[in-house]
């Protein structure tokens, strides 16, 4: 639900809105504005798990470079599942206001074959810091939305029939009013991924690396890094295809392991069959969704 305006080079969209920034496929570095549905962020497209945010945008493009401008009001939360690990998830965050504004900026370009972005963010950190607790309830996870001030920057090079992509950002994490006295303390990350997407006639491969550096928690820096492939295959004319993804955390083995079939049996109905298989400790990234596991089937009618 949006207006949009146009004039020349500008143009001005107010309203529910989903961008679509970033260059990684799986694990976002620099697409933080809009919240996912993690309940179900493993089992759809990213474009279908990202959840629209009210905001005004405003756009420049001349050429090869563009200038985009966004903010907006709501407070950007990432829908998480009920219980993690075994453990219920409770939730503190601000209001919605113009004092919790985000504000974000993109400068696009194009330079010695590379298409690129820098992106800079005052806001929030979708994905809730999480941290476990005891009360007279019992123990839970509870999780806070932290104020996140990011640079970030993304490009990807046409080599022949395959892409290079490059993307990192560093970013400030501190406690907003709401998690003050939950005890979350201020962190710095970085991030740096690269991957290839390779097409051989009907099949296409793509393969990324993410390294991540956090520092800030109570302990030593918390240093992970994810390596994923994606294997694709399509035939009768692109309407069946089958798709294998795997995202493993290098250190920890925990991973994620997706197979996916899908037969368009028309123009808007695809009836859709997948498998995915979550493997690693409780409290790693993939482990703590065991018991998510699951084969599923399902008739995607589109309107």
């Amino acid at each position: 639900m949006s207006a949009a305006w146009r004039e020349r080079d500008f143009s001005l969209t107010v309203g529910a809105q989903q961008l679509n920034w970033g260059r990684m496929d799986i694990l976002r570095i620099t697409d933080v504005i809009n919240p996912v549905d993690q309940r179900d962020l493993f089992f759809e497209e990213m474009p279908e798990a990202k959840r629209a945010l009210w905001m005004a945008n405003l756009e420049w493009q001349h050429g090869p470079h563009t200038l985009q401008f966004v903010v907006t009001p709501q407070v950007p939360v990432d829908r998480l599942p009920d219980r993690l690990a075994g453990l219920p998830v409770s939730l503190s965050k601000p209001g919605s206001s113009f004092a919790h504004a985000t504000w974000a900026a993109r400068y696009g370009f194009e330079a010695q074959g590379w298409n690129g972005d820098i992106v800079a963010v005052r806001g929030w950190q979708a994905t809730p810091s999480l941290r476990q607790v005891a009360d007279a309830t019992g123990q839970r996870l509870q999780g806070a939305v932290l104020r996140q001030h990011s640079l970030g920057v993304s490009a990807d090079r046409p080599l022949g029939p395959t892409v290079l992509r490059v993307e990192s950002v560093y970013a400030k994490l501190a406690q907003a009013d709401a998690a003050s006295d939950l005890g979350f303390n201020p962190r710095r990350m970085a991030s740096i991924g690269a991957g290839l997407d390779i097409r051989a006639a009907e099949w296409f491969l793509a393969g990324q690396v993410v390294v991540q550096h956090d520092s800030g928690r109570t302990g030593p820096p918390d240093d992970r890094a994810f390596v994923s492939m994606i294997v694709q295959r399509k035939w009768l004319q692109d309407r069946l295809s089958v798709r294998g993804v795997l995202i493993q955390q290098a250190r920890s083995g925990s991973a994620w392991s997706s197979l996916q079939t899908a037969y368009e049996l028309s123009s808007n109905q695809v009836l859709r069959v997948q498998c995915d298989w979550f493997k690693g400790n409780p409290t790693e990234a993939f482990g703590s969704r065991r018991q998510s596991s699951r084969i599923s089937a399902a008739l995607v009618h589109r309107l």
